[in-house]
């Protein structure tokens, strides 16, 4: 009776419209997304903890119209009720059913209209693109698309006029803003494709027709969309059907990759680039301070340092000097280039907080490649002690359980993470109990990242290392 009453006084109050309207904007207005965290919840009051809602032009015409069905309900249900009470307790009483169906309506009319736009906006930024000379190169995979992006384009951009999309703009809308933003006299362009279901790479293919194509890595991230691993293969695979298999970098340190790469796949890996005078790895060294590392081409000895950390890295790095030695990018511009990354923000990130404690933000990082990266990369951490604090994995389907007994035996096996934080929610469970009773390991449990993070200083001391991978958004929760 309780968690009724609870839920009941969590939608008749006033944030109801904007907490909905929140979670829509985060599910990217998928309907099915929605729903499926809509009847789920039990108190919406707990939403918008982690971040806020997003006032764009779109959702400021849908609250609008939202609290215009809330006017016309309350009214429709007075003026009723002054005939027969009953209707009035009854129009009160599926007012939140006639506004969520409502606003799903309203997105159903909204996505159809932008639809057409989106339409129009790509046949004419492929018509612009179409003029443009620039060679194309596309990236996919499951993980590693923005770090591979970025590094791509800081290693390039020394010897080449380079352009790439921003932040996460890698759906057909995003790259068709981005066209549109292009003056016209660049020489190369970096695409990353999103995928969500099978055909998305396939038609972002047909719509920019890259030169070039990079598959990162491919692992069970968006496995709820997919609903098997081979789905998401299949549909990372379309880039090497539609360019063909000659002219797609596969990245072999994948085992997903590596299983499934076509014969004639462009094969690189964090030991170099698979190929006749291919730029190939003889040695590095990885810490907290950055990366240093030496490698041949041909019979040429190179060296070179960077600030970013972890040996997942050598491998876009070394692709990407690859591409700029195929481009005729000279040596010396893509070393400049080299020495010029640094850690993307919250991946790998380090940072000093007061009282000489040091964070290591990796919580961006969200796939279960990227959480075996940082175990190993810890491994390695010496005259610090370790905490390190996760939410765990999301959108990962029927592999939950696996993925996250996974994750704690890795912290088992990775020896010097002692102190464990984990942030509560449907699959913490499964590291927990995993970790309980293991000599030596403390696990703190917080109900939200941000009450973590602001008793910091409880269960930190001077000098530490907090590590955060990855941290869960509003509707995973």
């Amino acid at each position: 009776m309780q968690l009724v009453i609870k839920y009941l006084f969590s939608i008749y109050r006033p944030s109801f419209i904007e907490n909905i309207l929140y979670m829509l904007q985060k599910t990217e207005y998928f309907s099915k997304d929605f729903l499926k965290w809509f009847f789920k919840t039990t108190d919406f009051t707990q939403v918008q903890k982690i971040s806020k809602l997003d006032w764009t032009v779109k959702i400021k015409i849908y609250y609008f119209t939202s609290m215009l069905l809330c006017f016309i309900g309350i009214a429709t249900s007075l003026l009723l009720g002054m005939i027969v009470s009953l209707y009035f307790i009854l129009g009160i009483f599926l007012l939140p059913v006639i506004l969520v169906s409502s606003l799903l309506l309203l997105n159903f009319l909204f996505s159809a209209i932008q639809k057409s736009y989106e339409i129009l906006l790509i046949k004419k930024a492929k018509a612009k693109l179409g003029q443009i000379k620039a060679f194309k190169i596309a990236i996919a995979g499951s993980y590693g698309k923005t770090s591979q992006r970025e590094i791509l384009k800081t290693v390039l951009e020394q010897g080449k006029k380079v352009k790439t999309v921003k932040d996460n703009f890698n759906t057909p809308l995003g790259i068709a803003n981005f066209i549109e933003s292009l003056s016209g006299d660049e020489e190369i362009l970096i695409f990353e494709f999103g995928e969500y279901y099978p055909g998305d790479i396939k038609y972002l293919c047909e719509f920019v027709e890259p030169d070039l194509g990079i598959i990162t890595g491919i692992n069970e991230a968006h496995l709820e969309r997919f609903k098997t691993i081979e789905n998401t293969i299949g549909t990372i695979f379309e880039i090497s059907d539609y360019l063909g298999e000659d002219k797609v970098y596969v990245n072999s340190d994948s085992q997903f990759v590596r299983e499934n790469l076509r014969s004639s796949n462009k094969i690189f890996s964090k030991n170099g680039v698979k190929k006749q005078h291919g730029i190939k790895l003889l040695s590095q060294k990885t810490s907290l301070g950055g990366t240093d590392l030496t490698a041949t081409v041909g019979s040429e000895v190179v060296n070179c340092s960077m600030r970013l950390l972890g040996e997942h890295n050598l491998a876009p790095v070394l692709l990407s000097m690859q591409i700029g030695i195929d481009l005729d990018v000279q040596m010396g511009d893509l070393i400049r280039g080299v020495s010029k990354l640094v850690p993307f923000s919250h991946r790998m990130e380090l940072r000093n907080l007061p009282g000489g404690i040091v964070m290591l933000d990796d919580s961006y990082n969200g796939n279960i490649d990227g959480f075996m990266v940082m175990m190993d990369f810890l491994r390695n951490v010496v005259n610090k002690r370790i905490v390190y604090i996760t939410p765990g994995l999301v959108e990962v389907g029927n592999k939950t359980e696996d993925l996250h007994r996974r994750i704690a035996i890795k912290i088992i096996e990775t020896e010097n993470i002692k102190n464990v934080v984990l942030i509560e929610n449907s699959a913490t469970k499964y590291i927990q109990r995993e970790l309980l009773g293991r000599a030596g390991i403390s696990v703190i449990v917080f109900k939200s990242m941000s009450e973590c993070l602001k008793k910091l200083n409880s269960y930190t001391l001077p000098n530490d290392l907090v590590v955060v991978q990855n941290d869960w958004g509003d509707q995973y929760q």
